[in-house]
């Protein structure tokens, strides 16, 4: 989507406002050709109806370049120069990594639709039409009975985990929606889930649900890891919220998984937004009065737009006495590494437009061009700045860990990294190692310029090796 961005930004920006027609002509040719050019759907996933559908928002633009010489050799030379680099799409850092031009900050596994698990697992191929889902666990699809029963084998496991924790999870709540505290000597029944929400960890019979809850989102979270489909992330995401909700003291699971469902959501505001809420002293009587005020699967944390650009030492100064901060300067260094890497990206790219192609000819437009694809009030340095700090701040292990992990991180399933990650989880008394590194080691991998982040921080001597 970002070379799509680059062109529509400059075309508004460039083109005559009488000559549309000639232009729809001209970009019509254009879309149609970086459309068939190669790794166009790996990274911009956007399809070239939808593409063309964005052109009523360009047509009020008013053109900067109107009645300059640049007006009309602007827009064919920038065609050309554009299509050109779409064809050498990735370039390397010299560290393993493939550094595309087009990054937005955004993870591209990200599937909005659904395809059928069997043509994509034993094919390659993405089945979007047609498909149906599975009637057991709801979040597998199909195109076919024969792909269906195909897959069956890979799919038992996870779709008996989900069945079994939907049922066991409704099973619980029973008893707990008519409620007689025996220490309290009440005989007047009561709905915890309307009188106790946030409190489930001082009620000894609440335990089991909360528990059978736990288990639910983190079979949720398998499925979701595997497919990588929105909405079953989303569904992990509900699952861990109301496990939060009704208990905000002893949710460890669901506490240090959250902000990484976000990543893999790329919702990265709302990741920063929790991870400050962890990391930041809280009222107590404002925090019951959030979970009292909720309902099932509610966000009871604060949001701000934009948030993920701001300095995480500003916002929280007393972080070093946060409890288990560890896994929330993980997600955050995520969010830091999205923002350069989106950033450096455009820079690329506008630097190759005008430094290696006929662009070079009108140089004298290029900072205006990069000004329109950047953030005017992003400091880069203070950003670099802030990773360089949650990075020091990161136990070394963790980095170790993941480097190791990131050769492997895109070919394991989701109990395999477990397996995987369940040796770490003795190496730290403070936070679930294991959990952290499963859950956030293809976020963290999967952004370019990772790889020379765990060159650089990564501890050489460490023993850890994974095949």
């Amino acid at each position: 989507m970002r070379l799509q961005i680059i062109v529509f930004c400059i075309l508004s920006e460039t083109v005559r406002p009488q000559t549309l027609s000639r232009r729809n002509a001209t970009k019509t040719r254009f879309l149609s050709r970086i459309h068939r050019e190669r790794g166009y759907r790996r990274y911009l996933n956007f399809s070239f109806e939808a593409t063309m559908r964005i052109d009523p928002l360009m047509l009020s633009t008013a053109a900067v370049f109107t009645n300059t010489p640049y007006s009309v050799q602007f827009f064919d030379i920038l065609l050309i120069s554009l299509v050109a680099f779409v064809a050498i799409m990735d370039i390397s850092d010299g560290d393993g990594d493939q550094i595309p031009f087009c990054y937005d900050g955004k993870d591209t596994n990200l599937r909005e639709d659904p395809y059928c698990f069997a043509c994509k697992h034993f094919h390659g191929h993405t089945v979007l039409s047609e498909l149906k889902r599975c009637s057991r666990c709801m979040v597998a699809w199909y195109c076919s009975a024969d792909c269906q029963k195909k897959h069956f084998k890979l799919h038992r496991v996870v779709c008996k985990d989900i069945a079994h924790g939907i049922e066991a999870v409704e099973q619980e709540a029973i008893s707990l929606r008519a409620y007689i505290d025996p220490l309290e000597g009440d005989t007047v029944p009561q709905n915890l889930f309307e009188t106790r929400i946030g409190d489930f960890h001082d009620i000894d019979d609440a335990d089991y649900y909360v528990m059978t809850r736990t288990q639910l989102a983190r079979s949720y979270w398998e499925a979701a890891y595997d497919c990588e489909i929105k909405e079953v992330w989303e569904k992990s995401l509900f699952h861990c919220l109301e496990v939060l909700r009704l208990d905000y003291k002893i949710s460890f699971e669901a506490r240090f998984r959250l902000p990484f469902i976000l990543l893999y959501l790329n919702r990265d505001d709302d990741a920063y937004s929790y991870a400050r809420y962890r990391l930041s002293e809280h009222d107590v009587f404002e925090l019951f009065e959030r979970h009292q005020h909720s309902r099932e699967g509610d966000w009871i944390y604060p949001i701000e737009n934009d948030c993920r650009y701001r300095d995480i030492f500003e916002d929280c100064p007393d972080m070093d006495y946060a409890h288990n901060p560890e896994p929330f300067l993980l997600a955050l260094a995520i969010i830091k590494m999205r923002i350069i890497a989106a950033h450096d990206a455009v820079s690329r790219a506008v630097d190759f437009v005008f430094e290696r192609t006929t662009a070079r000819r009108i140089v004298e437009v290029r900072s205006l061009v990069k000004d329109m694809l950047t953030r005017s009030d992003l400091d880069i340095d203070d950003q670099r700045d802030i990773l360089v700090a949650l990075l020091e701040r990161i136990p070394p292990f963790v980095l170790t860990a993941l480097r190791s992990l990131k050769d492997v991180c895109e070919v394991k399933q989701s109990l395999e990294m477990d397996d995987l990650t369940h040796c770490f989880a003795s190496m730290s008394q403070s936070f679930p190692a294991g959990e952290t590194l499963w859950s956030s080691a293809r976020a963290f991998c999967r952004v370019p310029g990772a790889a020379g982040i765990l060159k650089t921080w990564g501890d050489l001597d460490s023993h850890a090796h994974f095949s």
